[in-house]
């Protein structure tokens, strides 16, 4: 069995319509990224201490809604940052009162392949 390779050029290098090389979308590379950068707090990775976001120093801050509407800026801008293949349509939070859970949500297309794509991830667990 082949091992999966993470890739964003077709590993078979097959040509597109216009003759150029494929790209084939990884979605789930693309999630795992936005979630790497999102889990990475900044000065954590020795060799490049601005990577990452600021996301986790928020969790216990007091948020109102313009607060949030500039986290969501700032974090829209750091996935952009440091995954070119990334545009962001939107960043938000979703509290789940039943559940007692927040979520950040993150819609975003990859550059030259069209389709919104989510990504969700849990932020508190009551």
């Amino acid at each position: 069995m082949k091992e999966p390779v993470w890739s964003d050029i077709d590993s078979e290098f097959r040509l597109d319509s216009t003759g150029g090389i494929a790209i084939r979308p990884d979605v789930e590379a693309v999630k795992q990224s936005i979630d790497n950068i999102l889990r990475t707090r900044k000065g954590e990775r020795l060799f490049l201490p601005q990577f990452g976001s600021f996301l986790e120093d928020l969790i216990f801050e007091p948020m109102d809604e313009m607060s949030l509407v500039d986290v969501s800026r700032r974090l829209k801008d750091e996935i952009e940052y440091w995954d070119d293949r990334v545009i962001v349509d939107f960043v938000g939070f979703e509290k789940d009162e039943d559940r007692g859970t927040l979520s950040l949500l993150v819609r975003f297309s990859i550059r030259g392949l069209g389709g919104m794509y989510t990504f969700r991830k849990v932020l508190l667990k009551g």
